[in-house]
């Protein structure tokens, strides 16, 4: 299990960072996807809030240890003022079932810019040969419209030198198990998930691509549409110069593009009539080295926006 510490910047800049501090955490986070998060809200970030998130950050130099570790979870955040508090967790618990078969119970997270949901997945793993693993996912849930089910393939083993296509239908029986109003999806959710991670001698690389396809949801009672689709991507490449000593560089961006549009001429003014869309792009150029047993010092450059 993995308890990381929380470490503030004492500088930071937002467009480009020059940064010496000790024993900071650097690391792309991933928003993940649709999360039943269609609503359109506010976002009450500002200019502080990107040292709260940097400084929130899980530790850089625990990420390869959680990466190749059997399981376990972890928890970072913080306030971010104006009654906000930024939030990532992250669990995989592993149950082998015999020689080829395991069961995964994974959860992730992540609260920065509006409220998610919690979101989690049973995993079932088939490996007939060691190379190549099939899976069957998804979320029981007691209101079955809201049950999600998908698969995935597996190429290599993980924690390096493989990537993993995986593909989740969410909301999946919504449209057929909705008794309680006439809203249905057109088409239905889904969650392309392409990742992947590598290791050669001194290189170690990271890469997750999350696409949501564009969908509706539709109230024809209302004769409102809910339209939504998104893509988050992130990337890391870190070379390890010894024990502890990191340089690299790490890049994620998402898009998210949100409408709610109604077709009743009378509400043309309503709040129903309104579109959001959230870009955002951080480069994190890095340098870590030990300065005692217990300290660490960092000199990189941070942009974001």
């Amino acid at each position: 299990m993995f308890f990381p510490r929380l470490h503030r910047l004492s500088t930071f800049v937002l467009s480009i960072t020059v940064c010496c501090v000790l024993s900071v955490a650097t690391r792309p986070s991933s928003v993940r996807a649709y999360d039943d998060a269609s609503g359109i809200s506010h976002s009450y970030l500002n200019q502080e809030n990107f040292l709260d998130i940097k400084s929130y950050q899980f530790h850089k130099l625990k990420e390869d240890e959680w990466y190749e570790s059997q399981g376990g979870w972890r928890l970072s955040g913080g306030s971010m003022g104006l009654d906000l508090l930024f939030t990532d967790l992250e669990v995989r618990l592993p149950y082998q079932l015999g020689e080829e078969a395991t069961v995964y119970f994974k959860a992730r997270q992540e609260e920065f810019y509006e409220i998610k949901p919690f979101r989690y997945l049973v995993e079932v793993e088939w490996r007939a040969v060691e190379l190549i693993g099939l899976s069957f996912l998804g979320m029981p849930e007691y209101d079955k419209r809201k049950a999600d089910q998908g698969g995935s393939i597996t190429l290599g083993k993980r924690p390096w030198n493989y990537i993993r296509f995986q593909q989740l239908f969410q909301d999946l029986y919504y449209n057929e198990k909705n008794f309680y109003d006439t809203s249905y999806y057109s088409p239905h959710p889904v969650e392309n998930n392409l990742e992947g991670a590598f290791s050669w001698k001194n290189w170690r690389g990271r890469f997750i691509y999350v696409q949501d396809t564009p969908f509706k949801q539709v109230f024809p009672k209302q004769e409102l549409t809910v339209s939504y689709e998104s893509k988050d991507n992130s990337a890391t490449l870190d070379y390890h110069f010894g024990e502890q000593q990191i340089a690299g560089l790490s890049w994620r961006s998402f898009d998210i593009q949100k409408r709610r549009e109604t077709k009743n001429p009378s509400e043309s003014s309503s709040p129903d009539n309104r579109e959001q869309q959230l870009l955002y792009s951080s480069a994190d150029l890095y340098w870590l080295h030990p300065l005692n047993s217990e300290f660490h010092g960092t000199i990189g450059l941070r942009e974001d926006r």
